[in-house]
């Protein structure tokens, strides 16, 4: 089976053909690759197991929202999912456990990030959408509005010199709001996580310290960190 699969080199892409060939591949290992096509100029592959189809995976959760001043925790007002293993994406959605209906009415909001900014682009997300700083929003909107439905795409959509831009008005925000990360073991924003110490909201890390999986290559279990954990 052939198809195309794109590649980021330096700040550029590149195409390639890749002939894929499945027939030594062991029990329980893709079976076919079912398609490969574009989304608003991103390929997006689609790959067909024996059991299930695997898509993209959730790597790290957000809760954006307001610490209480004496017993710690976070009241959430919006969550912000980071999707990996395919075309990288943040989700971000109004938050629908402790509430029924919000002030004003929200649309899920999809961005592709870039990868060597991926957290601070999601943090722009937040300033954005969430926290509605008036600076940010004047100068984000004409990369941002106007996109009639699609996902806004930062390397297609904004100038790389002016998202550093907008990653440094992020930085100098203060607002009381705060943000709990719960990162996974693979999640890319492992390699991030430095630059939060540039940003002035209250933060709260959680990180895996513990992670046991099935490897089907090796056909083995994994064990990753310590046990007990304490």
């Amino acid at each position: 089976m052939c198809g195309i699969v794109r590649f980021r080199t330096g700040l550029s892409f590149a195409w390639m053909n890749m002939n894929i060939s499945h027939e030594k591949q062991p029990t329980g290992m893709v079976t076919m690759l079912v398609t490969i096509f574009s989304y608003d100029d991103i390929v997006i592959h689609k790959v067909k197991e024996k059991e299930g189809v695997a898509m993209a995976t959730l790597t790290a959760q957000l809760l954006i929202g307001k610490g209480h001043p004496y017993h710690g925790g976070i009241n959430p007002t919006h969550y912000l999912f980071l999707s990996e293993n395919s075309v990288p994406a943040w989700i971000l959605v109004p938050e629908n456990l402790l509430s029924s209906k919000h002030p004003k009415p929200f649309k899920k909001k999809v961005w592709i990030p870039t990868l060597e900014h991926m957290l601070e682009d999601g943090l722009l997300m937040v300033a954005y959408y969430v926290l509605n700083d008036p600076v940010i929003q004047e100068k984000a909107r004409p990369f941002i509005e106007g996109k009639k439905g699609r996902r806004v795409q930062l390397y297609e959509d904004i100038a790389m010199s002016s998202l550093r831009e907008l990653h440094a008005l992020c930085r100098q925000m203060d607002t009381d709001y705060k943000i709990a990360f719960t990162i996974f073991d693979d999640s890319t924003l492992n390699g991030h996580l430095d630059v939060l110490k540039q940003y002035k909201m209250d933060v709260e890390i959680c990180l895996s310290c513990y992670h046991r999986y099935g490897n089907v290559w090796g056909q083995r279990t994994v064990e990753r960190g310590s046990w007990p954990i304490r």
